[in-house]
């Protein structure tokens, strides 16, 4: 089975999704080439993915589908703390129509989705692809620095 762990920016806009099925094509040729197989061979594929439910990771996971691919989807649980969180208030309040970070109480751990990408990244790929963009991608980065820390290759990929 082939994985591709990706980590994009909530803020890539949707006109920009030929960016992102084009830098899957790439991971996936990749996976491929580092497996000695080739595209009619046809592998299961999996991505792996944040879920966040804009921007990047979206458009991620509709052109996996698209393809066929199974999607292992890993929401950052922003309602809850974990065992490395500081014992003094850390918490930030949400404001009204957050959709960043999702969930119920009226605060959020700031540290779940570095939580999260290491959890993913843990689980190990074949490949990883970043598609950062905009001012506001640090979440992006966390998870490409960590997949490339871990050995997995990673490609980054620009808006066009």
């Amino acid at each position: 089975m082939i994985r591709i762990l990706v980590a994009a920016s909530r803020s890539w806009p949707l006109d920009r999704a030929h960016t992102i099925a084009r830098g899957l094509d790439a991971a996936y040729d990749r996976a491929l080439q580092g497996r000695g197989l080739r595209r009619w061979d046809d592998p299961p594929t999996t991505l792996v993915s944040g879920h966040c439910p804009d921007g990047g990771d979206a458009i991620a996971e509709a052109y996996a589908d698209y393809l066929g691919w199974r999607i292992e989807e890993h929401p950052a649980l922003w309602d809850d703390c974990g065992p490395n969180c500081p014992a003094k208030p850390h918490r930030i309040r949400r404001r009204p129509g957050d959709t960043a970070h999702p969930g119920v109480a009226d605060t959020y751990c700031p540290k779940a989705g570095p939580r999260r990408n290491s959890l993913m990244v843990s689980l190990g790929a074949d490949q990883a692809v970043t598609f950062p963009f905009g001012k506001r991608w640090s979440g992006t980065r966390d998870c490409g620095t960590k997949a490339e820390r871990a050995g997995i290759p990673t490609t980054w990929v620009e808006a066009s």
